[in-house]
């Protein structure tokens, strides 16, 4: 007769013990490990989409470790709705660097800035000459004002009362947007 184990995580875990997994975790050594960003371009939809993503890896091939399938283990972060993958990074170096697994980071298409150094949006959302900040799906074709019509929506009291003035972007039939 084979009998087959599953494992189901706890109902609860006390603090004492996520204190002690987290010292026992933090207490490992650091493994060197490389990091590597690449920005490519897929097709979905009828539609192309720039990515932007980073890889976490152990510099030794070696110290990756092997699931019981024998191949490598890896993981995949995917940011929020909000942000970009970077909020992700230190996880990913963390995990790298002391389970010596491959972890790769990725954000939503749109939600990176390709064109700023530090990547962070220059700007406010919502800017006093009527332009709004658009999202940058191709880094070679950014939205421009004549693309979009900025709408303002105060149709709704109850909706008003709790988030204020609400604004959309309209694109006409026709445009990159």
């Amino acid at each position: 007769m084979t009998h087959t184990l599953t494992w189901r995580p706890p109902t609860e875990i006390s603090r004492e013990d996520i204190l002690s997994a987290s010292d026992d975790l933090l207490s490992r050594p650091d493994l060197p490990i490389t990091e590597r960003a690449d920005i490519f371009r897929l097709s979905a939809l009828g539609l192309d989409w720039d990515i932007s993503s980073k890889l976490f890896e152990p510099s030794n091939p070696a110290d990756v470790p092997r699931g019981p399938d024998g191949r490598r283990i890896s993981m995949f972060l995917l940011h929020g709705g909000g942000g970009d993958q970077r909020g992700k990074e230190p996880m990913a170096r963390l995990i790298a660097s002391k389970l010596g697994w491959r972890v790769a980071v990725m954000s939503y298409p749109g939600h990176y800035q390709f064109d700023t150094p530090n990547h962070d949006w220059p700007g406010d959302t919502l800017n006093a000459d009527g332009t709004a900040r658009t999202p940058l799906w191709l880094r070679d074709r950014p939205i421009t004002p004549d693309q979009y019509e900025l709408i303002q929506d105060t149709s709704d009291p109850a909706k008003r009362a709790k988030w204020g003035t609400l604004f959309f972007l309209r694109a006409p039939e026709g445009s990159e947007f």
